[in-house]
């Protein structure tokens, strides 16, 4: 007898016949339904295969066709009228006609946005293997567990949850009052949270706590399958609502459709398009998978830094994928960026994406929630939200959302870090729809400045970050924007190569703009600091606006009092608005309010735009429409507040600054006004000094805006001198770093971890390291994977600088041998290297490794790990190692140079004479004599090799025992007494060669070695690299050779009385000989 299919089986049956959706519409004809319904499903669902063939079979369960009779066999005689191959789908529907069970029901159809996993189509053999539980069976799990709350952490144990995690539920204020009951229930709602949670492995977590009984009975009921009974009830319920349209569904996709997105170009700043939008995935992973890396960091540091969550940058990211991933729980996602970076953008992309039906089909309503709306932000229900909505819905909309509980609803809520601190409460509605307390089949997404989402990142499942544009993107905006004038766009792109500090803040979206508009309208002028790019932004915008009121001649306006003088004060006016509304966390004015301030009834046009520093929004009350205004950027209102701050008196000032300083709302703020104050304040430097803040990152970019030397001081006495740098950083933050290793007058350790500078941020810190070769002492470098040439490159430059580096570790970092053999030249000569550690999991470069460790004379620990350090390797090293290194002061290149000739450079590489002309190395195999500009070299043999300059001047250089054994150079007549340097007075007379490079001293021809070494030698030294005609591809930089404080060996050394004779007797009185 054949079995009736009922509706509470329509995803079962929907699950079964998927892979055939492309043939819906023959499938909906074969069950009688009308061509006309058939047409306006095709029309509601706008062709989306899946959901149509879903309403089909909803329309056909129903019994709204002619064939009213819903049996198994029905089913598979319209299939097999439409020729579809029966392989595993008849077997598996006729194991359901049989009435067979095991085909285990998934999560509800809307909620899953109609995806289902490839393999869901297998036999139903297989599907029978396991029992998958979701979040829908948390009562029926609470109800039967209960009896066992108190052995809850035993059960958290045995389910292999984090022990981090359990300490963080008994230690969660919240879930202590609620005891054992709410203990249980977090942990049950953790580990329903995570991938594939089986009931094989809670009735075995069970047995281990002893509780075979209870075991025992829910294996029965997971075979019975009575855990998915209440959720099948409410399944037909819900599927029978969620069918109904939203009133209010018509409305958003219309606004969000014609919606400018924030930044349009007939709006500021202008839009930026979403290739530009770079997003990267952030990963949480338990600190105990790293307990390795641990072991390394407190043996190698001395520091702890260890936190319960580390956190890395994961892969890249497609807009299109935010949304898009497999999820057994409720969404939550967390879009991060610092301030103007692009996250109220990349929220009106997804409404306009969703509105436009190309991405989040599965989702029925998409609610944008600014957080800085007066009104919005107040709602504590969801019918208290709709109000903003006007009479665009019904009491409908509000019934349906809460009976669908969410389930195809997503909120968007816009600026997080915009919501006070007391209404973040789990009591509140915003933070209720994240805990999953209100609605909790809804999915939200929430953008924020990162430092505000701390209490609700463990209930994400996805953490976004925008990490800004590229170095390419930036040139490809600024091109864009300068598309009618491309030398200006050039000019500028060249002009920001040369100012580092202006181009580390790029990266963000809203600065980038801002220095392309300053640079335009201010003939090409660059700002220094950040403070200084908003400035002079505002200045111009000011300039603009009272260009175009009076249409008169440009005001000279040069600082933001001098604006301020120029309106009567209304600039001052709308700081104290601004600053006043950030302590009160209203962000918004109204038009009243403004004329109440500035004390005029007219409504003049400046006013009401704020000089083009405001923007007017709309919002729905009940009462009707309200027009409101804010700053036309959050970073903007901040700024103005900041300038309020810094017109306050000194008692006034040291009293906000006391209350707001370590305030996550006023950081911005605090930055700002150290930028326009630059520490002239005495109650800053005295708060400064005083805090023990200096740990704290945004204090340090307040050091860097006010560019505050003795600051710099303070931190590196309050560090120890110690930088670790373990979460991935921008490019500014970068900047700031280095500033303050550079200025601060110390020696710094540096400890960087997981990633946490990419190339640009290396670039930054480089910029100041480089550039202050005292700075470094110990470097640290901890699991950094797949590190690139780029950033091996400016890693090296920071080597090579660093003149007293004593400490070098690179552990657990995946570097390719090219890489492990750059750094080992960049390390190659620093003699004060007293620890050295390379951990590589594959081959090291011995030889590359050996030929450095003779350079190093201070070594004292080496640390090397790589699988082809066997026995033969271990030799290698140990005899590079144990051999004594003798700094002894050789020749081993020189260059020469003739104003009207090429350069030529003769060098010993690996006991080989070799010669470089304009930096490339000339090959004498076929031709010994070759010909230059004014130059001639010419290959002797014997090791020996000349060059003739300007037919003037020769050269010859003879290679012996890997240095220059012998140079001499023949000068022609025209040079007679016309010389200096080195090579002494060409004058015939050896009594005054050793004459000083200031002239005052001449040194006996008898003189000492020693006497020669500083009294003559030292004073012809290179100071400044860029009288150097020396090229450092291969072995270090001029910072690596230039050591005025080192002190050769003048005389020849033994311990070994036999070796002593045994060298006289073959050298004589060779000082040369002797030495080597």
């Amino acid at each position: 007898m054949d079995r009736t299919i009922s509706f509470d089986e329509i995803q079962d049956v929907f699950r079964l016949i998927r892979s055939v959706k492309d043939k819906w519409e023959s499938i909906g004809a074969g069950f009688g339904i009308d061509p006309s319904t058939l047409s306006k499903v095709k029309e509601d669902e706008h062709d989306v295969k899946d959901k149509c063939l879903y309403a089909t079979l909803n329309i056909w369960l129903h019994g709204k066709s002619s064939s009213n009779f819903h049996s198994w066999r029905t089913l598979l005689k319209v299939l097999k009228s439409e020729d579809v191959n029966e392989g595993t789908l008849a077997e598996s529907i006729m194991a359901k006609k049989a009435g067979k069970t095991g085909f285990q029901r998934g999560p509800s159809l809307v909620r899953c946005g109609l995806t289902t996993p490839n393999h869901e189509l297998s036999s139903h053999e297989e599907q029978r293997s396991a029992v998958i539980l979701t979040l829908n069976h948390l009562p029926f799990l609470l109800e039967h567990l209960e009896c066992v709350a108190s052995k809850w952490k035993q059960i958290g144990v045995y389910l292999n949850i984090p022990q981090g995690h359990l300490d963080n539920i008994i230690s969660t204020p919240t879930l202590l009052s609620g005891g054992p009951v709410s203990f249980l229930h977090e942990l049950l709602t953790y580990w329903l949270r995570q991938s594939n949670p089986n009931a094989d492995k809670l009735l075995t977590a069970l047995k281990k706590t002893g509780e075979h009984q209870l075991s025992c009975t829910l294996k029965k009921f997971f075979d019975l399958g009575n855990h998915n009974a209440a959720i099948n009830n409410a399944s037909h319920s819900v599927m029978k609502t969620s069918l109904e349209p939203y009133l209010l569904e018509q409305y958003v996709r219309s606004l969000y459709k014609n919606q400018t997105i924030d930044g349009q170009q007939h709006q500021w700043p202008p839009t930026l398009e979403v290739e530009y939008i770079n997003l990267v995935l952030i990963t949480q992973e338990n600190v105990l998978q790293h307990a390795h890396q641990k072991a390394l960091i407190q043996k190698s540091g001395d520091i702890t830094f260890i936190t319960e969550q580390d956190e890395f940058r994961g892969k890249c990211l497609a807009f299109e994928d935010i949304m898009n991933y497999e999820c057994n729980r409720k969404k939550v996602i967390i879009i991060e960026g610092c301030p103007g970076i692009g996250k109220t953008t990349l929220a009106s992309k997804l409404c306009q994406e969703w509105s436009e039906k190309r991405q989040m089909l599965e989702f029925k309503l998409l609610l944008y929630i600014p957080l800085r709306s007066p009104l919005m932000r107040t709602a504590q229900s969801i019918d208290e939200l709709l109000e903003y909505y006007g009479d665009n819905y019904t009491s409908n909309d509000v019934l349906l959302i809460k009976k669908n509980q969410g389930r195809d609803v997503v909120f968007i809520l816009d600026g997080w870090d915009e919501l006070r601190p007391s209404c973040r409460s789990i009591d509140m509605f915003f933070p209720g729809l994240i805990y999953g307390k209100f609605l909790p089949e809804s999915t939200i997404v929430v953008t924020s400045r990162p430092g505000a989402t701390i209490d609700i990142r463990r209930h994400a499942n996805r953490i976004v970050e925008i990490l800004g544009f590229t170095e390419d993107q930036i040139k490809q905006y600024i091109m864009s924007y300068f598309k009618t004038n491309e030398k200006a766009g050039q000019k500028l792109v060249e002009d920001l190569k040369s100012y580092p500090n202006v181009a580390s803040t790029c990266y963000v979206a809203i600065n980038l703009t801002i220095v392309c508009y300053v640079y335009h309208v201010s003939d090409h002028q660059l700002p220094s600091t950040l403070t200084e790019v908003y400035e002079l932004f505002i200045i111009h915008t000011l300039k603009r606006h009272f260009k175009r009121l009076s249409d008169s001649n440009e005001i000279d306006l040069e600082t933001i009092g001098d604006c301020d003088k120029s309106v009567n004060g209304i600039i001052k006016v709308l700081a104290n608005m601004a600053l006043k509304s950030l302590q009160n966390n209203d962000l918004s004015f109204t038009k009243q309010e403004l004329i109440n301030a500035v004390g005029v009834v007219d409504e003049e046009e400046a006013l009401f735009d704020g000089f083009g520093l405001l923007k007017n929004v709309i919002a729905f009350e009940k009462s009707g429409t309200k027009s409101y205004y804010h700053f036309l950027h959050l970073t903007i209102h901040e700024f103005l507040a900041a300038y309020s701050v810094s017109l306050m008196t000194d008692t006034n000032r040291w009293d906000w600054l006391t209350k707001y300083l370590r305030d996550e709302r006023f950081e911005m703020v605090l930055k700002f006004y150290c930028g326009m104050d630059k520490f002239q304040s005495h109650s800053t430097r005295i708060l400064f000094s005083t805090q023990n803040i200096y740990g704290v990152p945004f204090t340090l970019e307040c050091i860097y805006e006010g560019q505050w030397r003795d600051g710099c001081k303070n931190v590196a006495k309050q560090t120890s001198s110690s930088l670790s740098i373990v979460r991935p950083i921008q490019p500014y933050r970068a900047l700031v770093y280095g500033y303050i290793m550079a200025t601060s007058e110390s020696q710094w350790e540096l400890h960087w971890c997981n990633n946490a500078f990419g190339e640009q941020e290396l670039r930054c810190l480089r910029r100041y390291l480089v550039c202050a070769p005292l700075t470094l002492a110990k470097i640290v470098l901890i699991n950094n994977t797949a590190l690139s040439s780029n950033i091996i490159d400016s890693l090296s430059e920071i080597l090579k600088s660093q003149k007293e580096l004593t400490y070098v570790a690179i552990n657990n970092c995946h570097l390719h041998d090219s890489f492990v053999k750059e750094i080992c030249r960049s390390i190659r000569g620093l003699q004060f290297i007293q620890v050295l550690e390379i951990v590589k999991n594959d081959k090291l470069p011995i030889k590359d490794l050996c030929a450095m460790l003779h350079t190093l004379p201070s070594l004292q620990q080496l640390k090397l790990y790589g699988n082809n350090i066997d026995k033969v390797g271990q030799d290698e090293v140990m005899f590079a190692v144990s051999e004594e290194t003798e700094w002894d002061t050789v020749i081993t290149a020189i260059a020469a140079k003739h104003n009207e000739s090429d350069s030529v450079r003769f060098e010993v590489v690996n006991n080989q004479l070799i010669v470089l002309v304009n930096g490339d190395k000339i090959d004498f195999s076929e031709v010994a004599e070759q010909y230059f500009k004014n130059l001639t070299v010419l290959d002797k043999g014997n090791d020996t090799i000349s060059a003739t300059i300007a037919n003037r001047i020769t050269i010859t250089v003879t290679e012996n025992v890997n240095m220059l054994a012998n140079v001499s150079v023949t000068l022609s007549d025209s040079y007679y007494g016309s010389t200096v340097g080195l090579l002494g007075l060409y004058n015939g007379k050896p009594e005054d060669d050793l004459l000083s490079r200031n002239g005052n001293t001449t040194l006996p021809s008898n003189a000492s070695t020693e006497e020669i070494h500083y009294e003559f030698g030292l004073t012809w030294i290179i100071a400044n690299p860029h009288d150097s005609l020396v090229t450092y591809d291969e072995f270090g930089s001029w910072s690596t050779f230039y050591r005025p404080e080192y002190k050769p060996i003048f005389e020849p050394q033994f311990n070994d009385s036999t070796l002593e004779e045994e060298a006289q007797e073959i050298c004589g009185n060779n000082k040369l000989c002797l030495i080597v």
